[in-house]
């Protein structure tokens, strides 16, 4: 049997590997600077946005520039 590898987080994925509240990564969606896929009432995120980052990177998010 093949492995399937995962194409797309949910928020629940995106919420525990970053530490950011469900509201937050919402709020994030709706303001545009988290690009999600919305199929339904869930939206979902494309792994690659988040395979190399680690946590200290999604204060982007946030914040709305880069940190170094």
């Amino acid at each position: 049997m093949k492995s399937i590898e995962k194409q797309f987080y949910s928020v629940e994925d995106v919420v525990h590997m970053t530490g950011l509240s469900k509201q937050t990564v919402y709020s994030l969606i709706h303001a545009g600077k988290l690009p999600a896929i919305q199929i339904g009432r869930k939206y979902f995120f494309h792994v690659t946005l988040f395979d190399q980052c680690d946590s200290s990177h999604f204060s982007f998010f946030v914040a709305g520039s880069p940190t170094v």
